[in-house]
């Protein structure tokens, strides 16, 4: 009998080879789809970031411009925005369209000043020996830590800024809506304390210097205030403070103060608060009706002060008249796509500010109309 043959299953090289080829196409298309699937959700979160980042710093600009003022309202706000003031008597630009200074702010961005009152705290005078803000002494009814008189200073100095026996730049206003600026240059701590909660009302007697060349004025020079008492005195504004915005170094930055271009240049006293900011621009509208410093409408000749509106005079443009603020910000991711083709995106344009060169970086822009609310209101 003829024994059966018997085969063996397997495969052959050819099936083996088509398998393998297989196997690798779908171990291919897998890896493309992973990493298209992996810079998509980048994008997406790249992108989400961006645009909280830009948000949240318009956000808080229009928060702190909103409330903008001097708690002056006889006078409709002239401080609550400063585009300059005067330092002795040199004029000093405080709020800035389109920088060219590196030092001052990035080049292209703009820089604003405001008033913000964060109390409505105000001190009226009771004696008064001059018409000029700086008058060598002056007496202030404040006593609400009296019978202890040196609470009762430690809180007056605490209110005013008090620093090394000065205090910070404070604004006073009179009955007829002049304002000035009044800084103090001894708090006379011994009278104070011993003898200024004994007095009826309660006193505090301080002297500022008439004849410090470095003092602050606002545009025009010193404004002679009326002091009529005892039914109108001056009032000291102690709950208004000013706060500067600046884009530096791609950061959001603000400064407890008025901007002064030769000392925060670029100064230390600037707190960064937002990173990857490259833009910040201002439109101003006007109570006319008018939008200026955008893209087709500039201020007109002579009816600003170096390309932002001019303060303190009878002009159509003069920054008492803007009654809102067009605020543009614009974020960079903090991330480069660099997977994609060069040059795939770009700073946008805004305002009278052109666009920028492409990159590989995100941008996102974020605006908003900010009514200043508080600029005609009645205390």
């Amino acid at each position: 009998m003829i024994p059966s043959i018997r085969r063996e299953a397997g495969f052959s090289l050819v099936e083996i080879l088509l398998a393998l080829g297989l196997t690798a196409l779908l171990m291919m298309v897998a890896s493309q789809l992973t990493v298209s699937m992996k810079r998509s959700s980048d994008r997406m979160r790249i992108s989400a970031e961006t645009k909280l980042r830009a948000q949240k710093a318009l956000d808080f600009l229009a928060m702190n411009v909103r409330g903008a003022t001097d708690m002056n309202p006889i006078g409709s706000n002239p401080a609550a925005i400063m585009t300059w003031y005067e330092r002795g008597v040199n004029p000093v630009q405080a709020t800035f369209n389109n920088v060219t200074n590196a030092n001052l702010a990035d080049v292209g961005t703009d820089i604003i000043t405001i008033a913000k009152a964060d109390s409505n705290t105000q001190v009226a005078n009771i004696k008064w020996p001059g018409s000029v803000q700086n008058a060598a002494n002056a007496w202030w009814e404040f006593g609400p830590l009296c019978p202890d008189g040196a609470a009762n200073l430690a809180l007056f100095k605490e209110l005013t800024q008090e620093s090394g026996g000065l205090s910070q730049p404070i604004l006073l206003v009179d009955s007829a809506g002049h304002y000035a600026w009044y800084q103090i240059t001894n708090y006379l701590d011994a009278w104070n304390t011993n003898q200024g909660c004994n007095q009826t009302p309660p006193e505090i007697h301080v002297v500022a210097n008439p004849g410090n060349s470095d003092m602050l004025n606002p545009p025009g020079g010193p404004q002679g205030l009326v002091n009529n008492l005892p039914d109108e005195p001056i009032r000291m504004m102690l709950g208004v403070k000013f706060f500067t915005f600046r884009v530096r170094n791609g950061w959001l930055e603000q400064k407890m103060g008025l901007f002064n271009p030769a000392t925060d240049n670029p100064g230390t006293a600037f707190t960064p608060l937002i990173q990857d900011v490259e833009d910040l621009q201002f439109a101003w509208p006007f109570t006319d009706g008018t939008i200026w410093n955008t893209a087709t409408q500039q201020l007109p000749s002579g009816t600003y002060t170096n390309s932002v509106p001019a303060q303190g005079t009878a002009l159509a443009y003069d920054v008492l008249n803007v009654n809102a603020l067009r605020i543009t910000v614009v974020a960079r991711s903090t991330e480069e796509l660099t997977w994609d083709p060069a040059a795939l995106f770009s700073r946008p344009a805004i305002e009278d500010r052109t666009g920028g060169a492409n990159d590989r970086f995100f941008h996102h822009r974020a605006t908003t109309l900010v009514m200043i609310r508080n600029r005609n209101l009645i205390f």
